[in-house]
């Protein structure tokens, strides 16, 4: 998380594009704190103002704390043998985790993946009620994190970027905020670490191949994973002199991390923190001054002026698409910062250009194969 130095602290997550390909809508969580770390409740929208790429855009939409989105959390939690008290303090402190999210309107769901040497919810032995779901009931989550006993590990690194990645593929709601909260006390095996050539117990080989690594994922890997889908990551984890792969996703997918070995001694109400800081988040929608699914980067810039007191905090993310695929937008008078999308022209649809686009490239090559440049016809006709 990025945020400037200023008297208000802002947070951001990672920016949503569920309703770009509609209206051109980003949309964009975050938390507000002041000098105090006490979280600012009562901000307006006219106290908020977005620019992307250096141009003011329109909000579209804000819900102030206790108007939140949804929220989809899984809990990605370590079950090697070092990690009974943190996942005992789970447990213990998931219902206030809950009830700040309920206090504050936020309609949850939660889920659960655990991991040792390899993603042991991914596994059919696991059989375990928590694999790949969501619960709206924290009781029952309460009795999933109860089933957890930990033990084992081998050696030192886990597979923990097997289990983010697993995490990613769960069933999160298009229009909800979805978090991943990992907990673990050692760095993660990742693509080219020798682990294919290390002794390991049969317990190990019970769920690897021999001679084949733990996994072929790198931070780099799983953290283009998360922003894809839109992902922000809370991490309570080594350090990045330990574990560089962990703060890589972090400040990735915009999340937040916390040294498990500093941070130990008051898990605990780490737990109850987290909770809380995700619960008095605020939600806005702005218009894109550019509603073009171009393939490219944008920057956001977060500027708040409150009571007095001002906070900036930036954040970023990448629109798909091709060059030139417009987006169909409704006009817009006197919108800040001059969005170009009131212009009475009918823009393509994106839909058309990314179609049309192959269907050119084809005709190209056909044009080509006649030439005796290229692919044979015979064989471009049989690949269409």
């Amino acid at each position: 998380m990025t945020a400037a130095d200023a008297s208000l602290k802002i947070t951001t997550g990672n920016p949503g594009l569920e309703h770009f390909d509609a209206d051109g809508g980003v949309q964009l969580d975050f938390g507000l704190t002041d000098q105090n770390g006490n979280p600012v409740g009562n901000l307006r929208p006219d106290n908020v103002k977005v620019f992307e790429d250096g141009k003011e855009a329109k909000i579209l939409d804000f819900r102030g704390v206790g108007q939140g989105r949804p929220v989809d959390i899984v809990f990605v939690l370590d079950v090697t043998e070092s990690m009974q008290p943190y996942i005992d303090a789970v447990k213990q402190n998931v219902i206030s985790f809950a009830q700040d999210l309920q206090s504050n309107s936020r309609d949850y769901r939660l889920g659960l993946v655990t991991f040792e040497d390899y993603v042991v919810s991914a596994y059919p032995d696991c059989n375990c009620a928590y694999r790949n779901s969501f619960t709206s009931d924290v009781k029952q989550f309460s009795d999933w994190v109860g089933t957890l006993h930990a033990g084992g590990g081998g050696d030192i690194p886990e597979d923990q970027l097997d289990a983010l990645a697993y995490a990613a593929k769960f069933p999160f709601r298009p229009e909800a905020e979805g978090i991943i909260i990992i907990v673990t006390d050692a760095p993660p095996h990742h693509d080219g670490d020798g682990s294919a050539d290390s002794a390991h117990d049969q317990a190990f080989w019970d769920h690897h191949t021999r001679g084949v690594q733990v996994t072929d994922l790198t931070g780099t890997k799983v953290a283009d994973l998360l922003k894809k889908n839109g992902l922000t990551l809370y991490g309570v984890v080594p350090p990045p002199f330990i574990a560089p792969e962990y703060q890589e996703i972090v400040d990735a997918t915009h999340g937040r991390s916390y040294n498990i070995i500093t941070e130990e001694g008051r898990f605990a109400s780490l737990v109850r923190e987290i909770g809380h800081s995700i619960a008095t988040e605020y939600s806005l929608t702005y218009r894109t001054p550019r509603p073009i699914e171009d393939g490219t980067n944008r920057s956001v810039q977060l500027k708040i002026d409150y009571n007095g007191s001002d906070g900036e905090a930036d954040t970023a993310y990448q629109v798909r698409g091709l060059g030139g695929a417009a987006i169909n937008v409704p006009e817009d008078e006197g919108t800040p910062g001059g969005n170009a999308t009131g212009t009475g022209l009918k823009q393509l649809s994106f839909n058309w250009w990314n179609g049309a686009v192959p269907l050119i490239a084809i005709l190209g090559l056909f044009g080509l194969s006649r030439m005796r440049f290229g692919m044979p016809a015979d064989e471009l006709k049989a690949i269409v």
